[in-house]
C-alpha cells in the first residue's frame, strides 16, 4: 500500500530475538512518512517490561 503519510515508531530491544534490530531498521526505512527506530540496550522483545522508562522516553521523543 501507500505508506507516504504513515507514522511509525519502531522501538525495540537490542537483544530482541523475535524482531532483530536490523529488520526493524529496514522496515522503518521503507516508510516515506515519519518513521524512527530506537534500539534500547538491555531490552529484549518485551522492551516495555524490560526497560519501561527507556521505552516511554523513546515513544515520547518520537511524538514530540
Amino acid at each position: 500500500g501507500d505508506w507516504s503519510s504513515d507514522v511509525c515508531s519502531s522501538d525495540l530491544g537490542a537483544g530482541d530475538k523475535v524482531v532483530p534490530p536490523a529488520y526493524a531498521k529496514r522496515f522503518a526505512s521503507g516508510i516515506a512518512g515519519k518513521a524512527s527506530t530506537a534500539v534500547i540496550p538491555g531490552a529484549g522483545h518485551l522492551l516495555e517490561l524490560d526497560r519501561p522508562d527507556e521505552a516511554a522516553t523513546a515513544v515520547l521523543q518520537f511524538v514530540h
